[in-house]
């Protein structure tokens, strides 16, 4: 990358709709922006990345998603998941059952971390490395998870609608500037730590 894709919204297909890189990686630093395909509140959306897809149907890879009503009205969320690649929507696989609103510790509760009107963009990066995955929302760290138990190289692939319920005819969501950086390659360090 950088690279701009368009995921156009099919809610009668009942899975998630994705873009895959087509890179080969294992640690990597993944950084998209997420263009809101309308205002979550008229409507809820979810879009994730995952890391280390294989390339055989069936076989487990590991993925960051975000929900933008989540688990508490009104409240983005972001889950870690373990999922086999081309499965449909979830039940998900092992839940890592680390997660959470989408918020930084050092930021004020009343602004919120993620932006959910329409056309409003949220940058998402994830950074897995050896063991260990990271989330970042807009530049400020959100999860983390280690041990992860998926290992070796695969795909990134970036997708909208990965929770049932948060697609709508005729909407897209656009990812801009998707870019796969490998560890070594990438800045060590992340803000809001």
């Amino acid at each position: 990358g950088p690279s701009d894709v368009d995921l156009p919204h099919n809610p009668a297909n009942n899975a998630y709709e994705s873009h895959a890189a087509g890179v080969v990686v294992e640690d990597a630093v993944v950084t998209a922006t997420f263009v809101n395909p309308y205002d979550a509140s008229d409507h809820p959306f979810s879009f994730g990345v995952f890391v280390r897809v294989p390339d055989a149907p069936g076989e487990k890879s590991f993925g960051c998603l975000i929900h933008s009503d989540g688990w508490v009205p009104g409240i983005a969320s972001y889950q870690f998941v373990e999922r086999a690649s081309a499965s449909p929507l979830p039940p998900i696989g092992r839940d890592f059952s680390d997660r959470g609103p989408v918020n930084a510790p050092n930021r004020p509760e009343d602004d919120p971390l993620m932006r959910q009107g329409a056309g409003e963009a949220n940058k998402i990066e994830v950074r897995v490395v050896g063991r260990r995955l990271t989330l970042t929302v807009n530049d400020w760290v959100v999860g983390e998870v280690s041990p992860i138990f998926i290992t070796g190289a695969g795909d990134v692939v970036v997708a909208t609608g990965v929770y049932g319920g948060t697609e709508r005819e005729g909407a897209v969501t656009r990812v801009q500037d998707l870019t796969v950086t490998p560890a070594e390659d990438a800045p060590g360090s992340i803000p809001g730590v």
